[in-house]
């Protein structure tokens, strides 16, 4: 991977149940770790809009790569991503090749 080109902080959370103090549990987004990332968009396929109570929602798929570490091997499809304030859901994690995961996120999509 070429300097400067991990441009971007991207904050990782994984889902997780919490008790509730009532004797129940809620879920809630726990924060892993931070990294550095480069993030590209992707060619929205065909049928990425969504419709919501609200009307229709564009959703935008993007690809994340960042540097290959034993905190970012454990990232999984059912995380979730914040990059520049905008919240993604992980979709696919690649295999770690040549010192950097490729991740896919999908940007209005994220819970």
């Amino acid at each position: 991977m070429k300097r400067g080109t991990l441009k971007y902080r991207a904050e990782f959370e994984r889902p997780d149940r919490v008790p509730d103090g009532y004797g129940g549990f809620e879920d809630r987004w726990i924060a892993e770790f931070g990294r550095l990332a480069a993030l590209r968009a992707v060619n929205p396929a065909k049928g990425d809009e969504r419709t919501t109570e609200s009307g229709e929602m564009q959703v935008m798929g993007h690809m994340l790569t960042v540097r290959d570490d034993s905190d970012t091997r454990r990232i999984a499809s059912n995380w979730r991503v914040t990059v520049m304030g905008r919240t993604m859901a992980v979709r696919g994690v690649g295999f770690p090749m040549n010192g950097e995961i490729r991740i896919s996120v999908q940007e209005g999509a994220a819970q």
